[in-house]
């Protein structure tokens, strides 16, 4: 958030019980707070989560991993993913159609709203793999798993996500070069060029 850089982690082998925020968070921010004259923004890159299992998540905020316009998050893989999420608690009609950047805020994921997806919220990243990655929600849902936004190099690979009646299941906007294959209930699909789609 105030320059630093974070580069090169790797977590593994956690489990996580009634999650009361965002069960995955990475975010890179521009706050700022740093001497005078050094204003460039950090990096968050090279990160790997494996073998994480998630029960009874707070899906108002879902996972999310979000960098910020003009700066994003590189080299991102999860592997091996299993996440719970519970029923929300409040209203549906508070979801956010657009996120706020909140590039200067503390990062926490409440500053961002209700999440327009109940999975993963992925925006202003570049190349980020799922790798036998779950999801589902336990009750009523309205959102879609995943939302993408201003995404480059996506790889989604024997990810298993669990759809709500009547909404697709993915939504991209403004995602190039992104891949799904041998995933349950979704067709092998590759996009090349920037796109604007859901399925």
């Amino acid at each position: 958030m105030d320059g630093g850089i974070l580069e090169d982690v790797v977590i593994s082998n956690i489990t996580m019980k009634d999650i009361v925020n965002s069960p995955l968070f990475l975010r890179l921010g521009s706050r700022m707070r740093t001497p005078p004259g050094d204003s460039m923004a950090g990096a968050l890159k090279r990160i790997m989560i494996s073998n994480i299992t998630v029960y009874n998540a707070d899906s108002h905020f879902a996972s999310i991993i979000s960098g910020v316009p003009g700066k994003v998050i590189e080299d991102v893989q999860l592997n091996n993913i299993r996440i719970y999420y519970r029923q929300m608690d409040s209203s549906f009609s508070k979801i956010r159609a657009i996120v706020p950047e909140s590039e200067k805020d503390y990062p926490e994921p409440a500053k961002m709203g209700i999440m327009p997806a109940y999975g993963f919220f992925i925006r202003h990243v570049k190349n980020v793999k799922l790798n036998n990655v779950e999801v589902s929600y336990m009750g009523k849902e309205v959102r879609p798993a995943v939302v993408m936004n201003d995404v480059k190099a996506a790889e989604l690979f024997r990810v298993s996500l669990q759809t709500v009646p009547g909404v697709k299941t993915i939504i991209l906007n403004d995602v190039e070069d992104f891949s799904i294959q041998e995933s349950k209930g979704l067709k092998n699909k590759t996009l090349n060029k920037l796109t604007t789609t859901s399925f």
